[in-house]
């Protein structure tokens, strides 16, 4: 990408996706979360942590309803032209897991979870002015311009039967080291793999990629998780057994030690 691109996506004038102007609002959580999962009339409260090296610190609690952010980084053409197409596209598969019912999952299909999981944490990226952002430039306009994951990119799901999270956001961004193979820092932060966990209703789900080719990833097995990208032929999602309070935390934190601020809200 041109360095006078780069330029233009980093600007807080121009839209993170297209570079184009003419800026609007975008719901962090799409504004169809709050009626599907009743919160409309719900307060919750919003902790800011940052971790850094077992290093925990929280900034800023308030207290606002569970699906408020917004964020104006992307463009009117973006925001209600294929966003929001994917949103819709989204929508009926995850209506039903986030209400705690299963469902069969087809490669299109978990293709869209997967595109809509990666939407949906790029505009977390700017939920807080004080967060460095995880997520390269690259990623924005490779999204953009292909409506396609990237080559090393896993997504999985996870049912959720506790009570004390409405909704749950963490991310982190990470230097993975492997014995024999030369070490390289792709993103300008100086890693080479992020991922970040979204919980909302009775489901969780967490993403991770990476520049580094052939890294296997799996879950330990206390987690029940259904691995939906990269995606081999239809697979069933069942409601039960779900993680627990303690177990979305847990699953939240499976990633190394995070070096980025993250964000949990807790209803």
């Amino acid at each position: 990408m041109a360095e006078q691109e780069d330029g233009a996506i980093r600007s807080k004038r121009r839209c993170v996706f297209c570079g184009g102007k003419d800026l609007t609002k975008e719901h962090v959580w799409p504004a169809w979360l709050a009626k599907a999962t009743q919160a409309q009339a719900k307060m919750a409260r919003h902790v800011n942590w940052a971790e850094v090296q077992d290093d925990v610190h929280e900034r800023s609690p308030f207290t606002a309803p569970p699906f408020h952010a917004t964020v104006r980084r992307v463009c009117a053409t973006c925001n209600h032209g294929w966003m929001n197409d994917l949103e819709n596209q989204a929508k009926p598969a995850l209506l039903p897991m986030l209400e705690g019912r299963g469902r069969t999952l087809y490669p299109a299909t978990r293709k869209t979870l997967a595109l809509w999981a990666w939407k949906t944490v790029m505009m977390f990226e700017f939920a807080s002015s004080d967060s460095p952002r995880a997520i390269p430039d690259e990623h924005y306009r490779w999204l953009y311009e292909r409506r396609e994951v990237l080559p090393h990119f896993h997504v999985w799901l996870a049912p959720y039967a506790g009570t004390r999270f409405m909704t749950y956001h963490r991310r982190a961004a990470l230097g993975l080291r492997i014995p024999d193979v030369p070490w390289t820092a792709d993103y300008p932060d100086g890693s080479n793999m992020y991922g970040a966990t979204l919980g909302v209703g009775q489901l969780a789900i967490q993403l991770m990629t990476s520049t580094l080719r052939g890294l296997g990833l799996t879950h330990a097995r206390q987690f029940p998780v259904y691995r939906i990208w990269p995606a081999e032929g239809g697979m069933t999602f069942y409601p039960r057994p779900a993680l627990t309070d303690e177990g979305m935390l847990a699953f939240g934190e499976s990633f190394e030690t995070p070096t980025r601020p993250v964000t949990r809200h807790v209803a």
